[in-house]
């Protein structure tokens, strides 16, 4: 299903270096500002939209088979590059996991630095909130920055743009508290609902961003988001990619149905970001997500868990347990699956089906 400019190599490098972990006495001691962090998070994830579009703009874009079968292209590890660097002038010494297996790459190339622009707007959109649930700066050995640099590489490849993101999601003592969604290429048709009053790069680009450090979430220089409300009536809808759309998922979904739960019918989205911001809006009630088995990473979920969580939607395990975000690298896949909805009510029904019918068992 490769594009004919695509070329595929394989492989079997498993060792990424650009996880870290504070360990020194120094940063035992040292603290961040994660305001600062925040801004950095926002910043970055608009600069590293630049290297995802050139790439494909290359005659020839070469397409990697990792180890674990999934795809990586040279505009993951360069955008991861970005990122990873924009975080580290913040605080070299806060806990980083990315996906990706990259070189660390002193010399960055000179890009617009978006940082002082977002470290204003976090500023007046945290003095509107009237507060924040998280102290400014705290010790680094408190905090992970768990990154996908582009999330949706397959869907990349195969050129349908919309479903690719950029998510970086700040952890603070395991809790997700603030998280970014940047579409590098937007959306094809002109959605006013991300509207930005002033322009960050791209004029397609746009970020969301926000999380309980801010208390609401927000259009990258754009307004407030609102939480979604059930239009017309109409019954939430799952969302499940289309490969994982097996007997048993439908079975699941049909049961949920049956007690008034969702919709019958699922919707096809593809992506783990995209997933995530389709909840967000829930502009044809997307509400819910899950697949309860492995098949996503901790860097799949931080930023949308993050996101979530301020309108009191909810990322979890199958067993309703928040996501472990201090597991390494090596173990960074969600091996108990993974239970996202907008609204509480919804996650414990979908929680409550899960234990009666035990996956694979139905």
């Amino acid at each position: 299903f490769l594009r004919d400019r695509m070329t595929m190599t394989t492989t079997t490098t498993t060792t990424p270096t650009t996880t870290t972990t504070a360990t020194s006495s120094t940063s035992a001691t040292a603290q961040v500002d994660l305001l600062d962090l925040a801004a950095a998070a926002i910043s970055s994830a608009m600069i590293a939209a630049d290297p995802i579009r050139q790439t494909v703009s290359q005659s020839v874009v070469e397409a990697t088979i990792k180890v674990d079968g999934s795809f990586v292209t040279v505009a993951d590890g360069a955008a991861q590059e970005l990122i990873v660097h924009s975080i580290r002038k913040v605080s070299p010494h806060v806990r980083i996991v990315g996906e990706e297996i990259v070189e660390n790459n002193s010399r960055i190339p000179a890009t617009k630095d978006y940082n002082r622009e977002a470290r204003e707007e976090l500023g007046s959109r945290l003095a509107r909130s009237g507060g924040r649930a998280f102290p400014r700066c705290v010790d680094c050995s408190r905090v992970t920055v768990v990154i996908d640099p582009l999330d949706g590489t397959k869907h990349y490849i195969k050129g349908n743009y919309e479903m690719v993101t950029t998510l970086i999601g700040i952890i603070v003592d395991n809790e997700a508290c603030f998280g970014v969604i940047c579409k590098p290429f937007g959306y094809l048709c002109n959605d006013d609902f991300f509207e930005t009053h002033e322009q960050w790069g791209d004029e397609k680009c746009f970020a969301i961003y926000g999380g309980n450090l801010i208390q609401g979430i927000y259009v990258a220089r754009g307004d407030e988001l609102s939480q979604p409300a059930t239009r017309n009536q109409c019954m939430p809808k799952v969302i499940i990619s289309s490969a994982r759309s097996d007997q048993r998922m439908r079975q699941y979904i049909q049961i949920l149905a049956q007690r008034g739960c969702v919709d019958p019918e699922p919707m096809f989205v593809g992506g783990a970001g995209e997933k995530c911001l389709r909840l967000l809006t829930g502009k044809e009630n997307e509400s819910l997500w899950f697949f309860p088995k492995t098949g996503t990473s901790v860097w799949d979920v931080a930023a949308g868990d993050a996101l979530l969580r301020v309108w009191g939607g909810r990322i979890s395990d199958q067993f309703g347990k928040d996501i472990d975000y201090s597991r390494s690298w090596e173990d960074a896949a969600n091996r108990d699956g993974i239970v996202a909805a907008n609204t509480e009510s919804l996650h414990k029904s979908c929680l409550k089906v899960l234990e009666e019918r035990e996956w694979g068992r139905i």
